[in-house]
């Protein structure tokens, strides 16, 4: 005789170790009143009966039931096997009458392998238990929307912010509040995620923990979270304007979402791996410095030597790591420039925050179920998604307020794309930016590096004439993606 899988669950606030010992003693009493050998259990806590029985190891112990390495399943109770919808949990008999397998029910007396038809007898407890699961849910939800109307914030407390009771409103942290309030306002003004992560950094070291560090991730959610506009959310789409202190005024809430949601740029193909290629070149013959491998370990910017022109006199060199930083750091300085000295913005930005509150007021009814009833689930469909085209064109318009660079790039978007770890995202930033950056050679050990690089910005006269993009500039993009 095959054994038994023994399938275990738990998802309720009851104990843990208390619910796993229980049904443990009532699958292991029935295998021993009935001689059934049973293979190693499948244990699985806070997992949701109503997630797919695929996702979850009782997919896998059904798998094992199919490779014949199991004679069957055995619970102790049907609603631990799952409590999913009509279709899957005929799916989950179907797999198992596929596969010739057993299942048994402890403590409900079901065992397919006594004869006889069990479908009925199963199908009758997986509908209970289905219906059952809806009024654990409905209770939650009930709950959930008696707690927002309250005023309470569904969750732990988010960063700048305390809850003085388990059941009371949001309270201002006042320090971690000003530290928010200064996040908003910074990527606001058009600055990067990483400008806002140093400034976090200072003011509310170790994260939002505390323990931790800030990074891209935090930095979004935090940005991105409506309960710094003064909400308590929770359950399916429950609002409550109002429900604490603000930290953040909703114009500058809809600025920062609008910045979030620009466009990608298309990607630089990824086989281009040098940032500086065919920007970094050699101050006596101008062509563009190669990138070579060197010792097997390091990577340098290298001037040829030699060209159709004829022998460089003074061939030049720079680490890549090196040369990189420094003009990566260059870019940030000149940008930071540029932000001060933007021009007026002339769109009418409040008009757009005051379609943008009007574009939120219309979603208020979809909220609510019997409003939808009444207009029709597909007509409900229609009218978010013209609200939804709105929304994003506004915040399209808003954020191409922040006044743009002499190229293509606004300045919290090259900021942005420097931040990246993308390599063709930062060449794109240097190519609206720089002509050339020419590398000197050193005349003697010990020159700093910054010593023998100048930078050419667009529009600034080169002291020499670019050499044509023929055969060389081929081989210099073909060796940088090598």
């Amino acid at each position: 005789m095959k054994p038994l899988i023994p399938y275990m669950r738990k998802s309720s606030r009851e104990d843990p170790a208390a619910s796993r010992d229980r049904q443990r003693r009532s699958i292991r009493a029935w295998a021993k009143q009935h001689n059934v050998p049973l293979a190693d259990e499948v244990w699985e806590p806070g997992v949701k009966g109503s997630r797919s029985w695929k996702e979850r190891g009782l997919g896998q112990a059904l798998a094992a039931c199919e490779r014949g390495e199991a004679g069957g399943i055995i619970v102790e109770e049907q609603s631990r096997l799952s409590r999913e919808n009509m279709r899957a949990t005929a799916e989950v008999w179907e797999t198992l009458e596929r596969a010739g397998a057993r299942l048994v029910c402890t403590a409900e007396g079901l065992d397919t392998g006594n004869g006889g038809d069990q479908e009925l007898n199963y199908t009758i407890k997986a509908a209970l238990a289905r219906e059952q699961w809806k009024q654990y849910r409905r209770r939650a939800e009930a709950a959930k929307l008696r707690a927002v109307e309250d005023g309470v914030h569904i969750g732990p407390a988010p960063f700048g912010y305390t809850r003085p009771g388990p059941h009371a409103p949001l309270r201002k942290d006042a320090a971690k509040a000003n530290a928010v309030k200064a996040a908003f306002d910074l990527r606001a003004r058009g600055c990067s995620y990483g400008d806002v992560i140093h400034l976090l950094d200072r003011k509310a070291p170790g994260g939002p923990s505390g323990r931790g560090a800030w990074n891209r991730n935090t930095i979004t959610r935090l940005l991105s979270n409506r309960v710094y506009l003064g909400e308590a959310r929770g359950g399916a789409g429950h609002v409550k304007e109002g429900a604490h202190k603000a930290i953040v005024t909703r114009e500058t809430f809809d600025t920062v979402q609008a910045l979030q949601g620009r466009e990608e740029r298309a990607a630089e193909p990824v086989s281009v791996k040098s940032l500086l290629a065919g920007v970094a070149r050699c101050a006596s013959c101008g062509y563009a410095l190669d990138r070579n491998r060197v010792a097997g370990r390091y990577f340098v910017y290298r001037c040829r030597g030699r060209s159709a022109t004829g022998i460089c006199p003074a061939p030049t060199s720079a680490m890549v790591d090196a040369l990189d930083e420094l003009v990566l750091g260059e870019v940030r300085e000149q940008l930071r420039r540029e932000r001060v000295e933007q021009v007026p913005v002339t769109v009418d930005v409040d008009a757009i925050h005051e379609r943008l509150a009007a574009n939120e007021r219309k979603r208020e009814p979809y909220v609510d179920p019997e409003f939808v009833a009444l207009l029709g689930k597909e007509n409900a469909k229609r009218a978010l998604a013209t609200l939804d085209a709105e929304k994003a064109k506004l915040q399209h318009e808003l954020a191409g307020a922040v006044p743009a660079l002499t190229g293509e790039l606004t300045v919290h978007e090259a900021l942005e794309l420097l931040d990246s770890s993308s390599v063709a995202d930062q060449r794109a930033v240097i190519a609206d930016m720089l002509q050339a950056v020419t590398v000197s050679r050193g005349v003697r050990r010990g020159v700093p590096l910054a010593d023998r690089v100048v930078f050419y910005w667009h529009g600034e006269d080169l002291p020499f004439v670019v050499p044509s993009r023929g055969r060389a500039a081929e081989v210099v993009v073909g060796e940088a993606a090598a």
